[in-house]
This record gives C-alpha cells, structure tokens and sequence, in this order.
C-alpha cells in the first residue's frame, strides 16, 4: 500500500508543476505577444522613414519624425544620424556633437539593437534604440513586459547572450537564474523556482515563481489522486517500466555499438568558389549497424551526450580520419577534414589531447582539422576562449557552424580567436530572394568580411545560390549542388576527378 500511495503523491506533485509551469508558458507568450506589438511598431516606423535616407536634417525632417512618432504606444524619440552622430530627433534639434552609442546585438530586419540609451533621449529614462541606416527609435523598456501577472510572478527578457532588455516584478535581475537558463534552455526548475523559458529567433522570455505556488496546487490534487492512487500507481510504474527499458535497451546498443566500432564515416566536400576546386570536406558520422542498416547521428548523439558517450564516438571520428586519409591529406596539403565537435569535449579541452596522440603522430599537419563548434558552445564564454586559444596556440582552425541561427552577440566574434564562419543553410537558401532573411545573410557576410573571416556557405542547391555568393566573395560552398555527403572511397574518386577537371 505505502508504494502505490506514495506513486500516487508523486505523481500529483508533479502535475502540480505542470499546471504551475503552464501558467508561466501562459504569461511567456502574452508577454511575447506585448513586446512583439512594440517591434513591430518600431519596424513599421524605420519603413515609413525608408524614403528619408538622403534628407539632411531640416524642419521638414523633424516634423517627419514627429508624426511618425506620434501616439505611439512604445515609441518613445526617433534620433536621425550621420555617420554615427546624433543631428537630430522628433524632439528637435540637437547641439553638440553627441556620438551614439554602437550597436549591441542584430536584430532580424538588421536592425541594430542598442542598450542603455538614456543619454541621448530628451524625456530621460531608461530605453533602448532599434537602429537602421540613419534613424534610431528609442523604445521605453518597460512597455516590453507591460503585461498583467500576478505579482509573484518574474519576467525577465533577454537577448540570446544575456543582456536584459527588461523585467516585471524584479527589483534586481537575477542574472544566476538568466545565466542558467542560457546555459540550459530546457531548464524547469531551481532549488527555489520554477521556470519556463520561450525562445525567440532574437529573445529570450524567462518566466519564474517561487515553487512554493507549485504546494498550494499540490494539495488541491490530493483530493483527486489519493483516492485513485492504487489505479494511478499501477499504470504509472508500467509507464515507467516500458520507458526505462527501451530506453536502456538503446543505450546499451549504442554502448555495443562503441565496443564494436560500428561507426563509419561520409565526407561531404567543401568547394573553393574562386578554383572550382574541392579543398575540404565535412566528416559526418554514421551508425552502421551489423545488419547493415545506417542510423543518423541525429538520432543516437543526442543520447550519446547525455549519457556521456560522445567523447568516446569522438575519438572514433579522429581516428577514422588517419585511417580513411592520411595518405591523401599528406599528398595534398592545402586539402582540410572538419569535424563537429561537441561543447562538452572543446570546453573541458580533453580533444586536444586526442588530437595530439592521434593528429600530431600521423604527419598530417594541424591545419589540416579545422574544429568546427555550433554557437551554443559560446553560452559559457570563459571556457570557450581558453580552450579557443589552445586550439590556435596548437594550429587548428576554428569554424562557427551554423552561424546565424543563435543570433550571437557581435562583440562575441570580435573577441574570440575565430578563423572560419559557416553561415547556416536557412540563410543560404534565401540569398537569391526577396525576403528579410537576405538581407541578414548579406550582413552576416559583410560581417565576416570585417573580421577577415574564411566563409563558407552551408546548404548550397542551386545556381543562383552560388551566383549570389560568389559574387559576394564567399570563399566556400558545400552543398548538394556539388556533392553530396559520400562514403569514402567515393569521396576519394570525387577528389580525383575534380582535381583532374580543374587541371584540363
């Protein structure tokens, strides 16, 4: 009686979280829908002043401004700028020569978000400013979370790199819980709260309570689950039961698969847009079952990184690559091999020690792995430079995959020791169209090109694709319009007869 019962408290406790969490994804999403009302506004505004782009500050210009900031909800002043210097705002003139500020963080739109602008706002105040050409609109914080909660109830809105755009009901942010909630975006709870976080292309919506709320539902489920907790109890475990055994039951397959090295690897080339010539390409790894069977890396890595197998498919990758080309990579040494690194094996460095047992000793020089790492690896940025400085200190280059898609902090890329930046392939396959996200990808590559970055262009598939970013000055494509992801021996014939074409 006392297991079932206490199944059966179990589970209430946990639907009281729940519930208690609905409430918070609730309260997420309408302030999602509060501070979207206020982007936009700010998005239409910068559209109406579109046509101003040549106009010097005049009258004309103020009164301009003026009326397109008139009764807005959000819109605070509009501040029109020539070559980073405020002229002017809907608020009039402005003496002086007063920089504004750089810009924080790109928005999609490629508008410039920047934090703090209080200085340069007559009503004073604190705001941020959307900056686009030659106009800045500043927006008071607080109408982002102007949104009715109860009082107990935290919102905080941050960018993807932890600045805080603004919060209700804080007296003080509580950067422990933003920085664990960067770290984790799946996080749940702390010792003290629950959370629910809502992820945006460019914001992040941490929700909080104090779990104490989650005890006032729990014992409202009392009435409901005690009785039933036999019935409850009984299904539960055999819920439970079945889950835990497939799940075991594919872990230690995968364990097996380990012991038995059952992975192989396909190499998708890299193509040098200048030469035509094939300088690279991506190892991807595969799960070969006995049966002959492939699985992809997206349905067991996750689970190999939770369970703490990911160094050990890592090492597999390392040394299939000496085995696979060694002789190849030795004959041709402007020819590189990526490969995907997790975050937990660059942070901790352990990889490096991989890579100079097994790298160093096969006469393939480090400039020959290019170590390529997704933006998540940046939450923790300490670790990141310092094990961003070893891989430099030791020679292998250093690839941002995926670019694009976390919205990273500009400053970031300044920073850090990078060598290569792989724009993500939803940007790709928007560079030959009219939509907003063209207009990211060509800032992201003007972006690069500032930092003296290597690009290469991820998901190339059609011509016009590769028109557009030739003609851009991209160095790199990989994608199906050259090749796609191949085992090795016809990675090998694909080198050859590339190398052969672009002889003749």
């Amino acid at each position: 009686m006392t297991v079932p019962l206490s199944f059966a408290l179990y589970l209430s406790w946990i639907q009281a979280k729940d519930y208690e969490r609905d409430k918070l994804f609730t309260n997420a999403k309408r302030a999602i829908q509060r501070s979207r009302v206020c982007i936009d506004e700010v998005y239409q505004a910068l559209d109406s002043l579109e046509d101003l782009q040549s106009t010097s500050c005049t009258p004309a210009l103020m009164q301009k401004m003026q009326d397109v900031a008139f009764n807005k909800r959000c819109i605070n002043e509009i501040e029109y700028l020539e070559n980073g210097t405020v002229k002017c705002s809907s608020e009039g003139s402005v003496s002086g020569n007063v920089k504004f500020p750089s810009g924080d963080f790109v928005m999609p739109n490629e508008a410039i978000l920047s934090f703090d602008t209080s200085a340069f706002v007559k009503r004073g105040g604190q705001f941020l400013s959307f900056e686009r050409n030659n106009f800045a609109i500043s927006v008071d914080t607080d109408p982002l979370s102007d949104v009715i909660v109860e009082p107990y109830v935290k919102i905080a809105i941050i960018t993807q790199d932890g600045q805080v755009i603004s919060t209700l009901n804080y007296s003080h942010p509580d950067m422990g819980l933003i920085n664990a909630a960067l770290k984790n975006p799946n996080l749940k709870q702390t010792d003290n709260s629950l959370v629910a976080i809502y992820r945006t292309p460019a914001l992040t919506y941490i929700v909080s309570e104090s779990i104490s709320y989650a005890f006032v539902q729990w014992r409202k489920n009392l009435v409901l689950f005690v009785p039933f907790g036999l019935i409850m109890s009984f299904i539960a475990c055999s819920a439970v039961i079945w889950g835990l055994r497939r799940r075991l039951s594919n872990l230690g397959e995968l364990k097996l698969a380990i012991i038995n090295r059952e992975f192989v690897l396909y190499y998708q080339p890299i193509i040098e847009f200048k030469t035509g010539l094939c300088k690279g390409a991506e190892a991807l790894i595969r799960w070969q079952k006995q049966d002959g069977t492939i699985v992809r890396p997206d349905l067991f890595i996750p689970l190999a990184e939770e369970n703490g197998l990911i160094q050990a498919i890592t090492d597999q990758v390392i040394e299939s690559i000496v085995t696979d080309l060694k002789a190849t990579l030795q004959a041709n040494r402007d020819l590189h091999i990526a490969i995907n690194i997790a975050v937990v094996d660059f942070n901790t460095k352990r990889i490096f020690k991989k890579l100079d047992s097994t790298i160093s000793e096969s006469g393939i020089e480090p400039q020959q792995i290019w170590l390529e790492i997704t933006e998540r690896g940046f939450m923790d940025i300490n670790s990141t430079r310092d094990s961003l400085n070893r891989a430099r200190e030791l020679g292998y280059p250093i690839v941002i995959d995926d670019f694009g898609t976390g919205y990273s902090s500009l400053s970031y890329l300044k920073e850090l020791p990078i060598d290569v930046l792989k724009i993500d392939k939803s940007f790709t396959s928007s560079v030959d169209t009219d939509s907003v996200t063209n207009h990211v990808t060509k800032h992201i590559i003007d972006i690069a090109k500032e930092l003296k970055l290597k690009i290469i262009a991820e998901g190339v598939e059609t011509k016009g694709q590769a028109d557009y970013l030739k003609s851009h000055e991209v160095d790199f494509a990989q994608g199906w319009l050259y090749a796609k992801a191949m085992p090795l021996h016809e990675f090998l014939s694909f080198f050859q007869n590339n190398a052969s074409k672009n002889k003749d």
